[in-house]
């Protein structure tokens, strides 16, 4: 149960996270309708461009992360694999799509990739670990 209702959590950060990037490529398009005879303005114009360019990108990557979590399967498992949810001391994470740290249901919440660093240390251990990680070590205390 609470695996679902933190993967819900980290699809409504996500969604969140698109919206926000949307809203941001739209007033980088409204900043790049400038005059074009002004070479001030034609200079910031290139600027507003590279900027919507770059948000664009970030969208894009962002609806993909957002498609790929959907796909992930619900499953029960006693090691650490894609779709488990890790308890460690202070933290709960999601493995799936990266996503900022943040606080949600009590609870400080991080999504990771497949493709982490962090992921590929935690890979197939289970519950009652002892994992070194950037040189500190903590305790898996279940998988979900």
């Amino acid at each position: 149960m609470l695996k679902k209702i933190i993967r819900n959590c980290i699809e409504e950060y996500q969604k969140n996270k698109i919206d926000t990037l949307k809203e941001e490529l739209q007033n980088e398009i409204e900043a790049s309708k400038v005059n074009d005879t002004d070479l001030d303005s034609q200079s910031h114009r290139y600027q507003a461009l590279t900027a919507e360019v770059d948000t664009s990108a970030r969208v894009v990557e962002a609806i993909a992360a957002m498609n790929h979590l959907k796909k992930i399967p619900v499953h029960k498992s006693k090691s650490i694999t894609e779709g488990s949810l890790i308890e460690i001391e202070n933290m709960i994470l999601f493995v799936g799509i990266n996503t900022q740290k943040f606080h949600d249901l009590g609870h400080d919440i991080m999504g990771i990739s497949v493709s982490s660093p962090l992921f590929k240390t935690l890979e197939n251990k289970s519950a009652g670990d002892m994992v070194r990680f950037n040189d500190q070590r903590f305790h898996v205390l279940s998988v979900k």
